[in-house]
């Protein structure tokens, strides 16, 4: 471990420095869950559902910000356009806004998905 190295982030950051600071052989014997590996198997088992619960938030987020009545979305948008133009576009977005919504998780999954996983790991710092 160098002096100028960064600060460690996430648990990977930290096995890897306990990787170059221990002997090979108890860095393998750690790495290897230490016997039974309950307490690896639980650590991977906690991990998941951390990762799970984060991408399940941030797509109900970027879900959210949809701009089809009655997701709020919607209401950024109609506080970004003129009244007028609000006025305008709201009975059409109320009216086809479920065939928008359909056709923007039918044709945008993936940049959809890309940005929901994009943002999870940023926030997990996997």
């Amino acid at each position: 471990m160098s002096l100028g190295a960064p600060a460690p982030v996430c648990v990977g950051d930290y096995e890897e420095r306990a990787r170059e600071a221990l002997d090979p052989n108890a860095w393998a014997y750690f790495a290897g869950g230490a016997a039974d590996e309950r307490t690896l198997r639980a650590n991977r088992e906690a991990w998941n559902a951390l990762w799970l619960f984060v991408v399940f938030n941030v797509a109900l987020a970027v879900f959210n910000l949809i701009p089809i009545p009655p997701l709020d979305g919607s209401a950024i948008l109609f506080r970004v356009l003129s009244p007028q133009q609000a006025w305008q576009v709201r009975p059409l977005l109320a009216q086809y806004g479920l065939f928008v919504l359909i056709a923007v998780i039918l044709l945008l999954s993936r940049p959809l998905s890309d940005l929901i996983f994009g943002v999870a790991t940023f926030l997990v710092g996997a």
